[in-house]
């Protein structure tokens, strides 16, 4: 079991040509649920002029435990 993979939800933001492969790590590369990424997310739109819902998106992916 030690070696199973965590899932994990990170912001994604999108560069100028569309392809989401900037991963947001402020205040946390990733986090433990959907709901707190998607709660970053939304302020992040709401404060930063540059991030937008069509620039910006929550991703499900793996952590190898520590």
């Amino acid at each position: 079991m030690a070696n199973e993979l965590i899932p994990v939800y990170v912001v994604s933001l999108a560069d100028n040509e569309g392809n989401f492969d900037w991963i947001y790590t402020v205040p946390k590369p990733y986090y433990e649920t959907r709901e707190e990424a998607e709660e970053v997310r939304r302020e992040l739109i709401k404060n930063e002029e540059t991030v937008t819902t069509e620039n910006s998106k929550v991703k499900g992916l793996w952590r190898i435990p520590q």
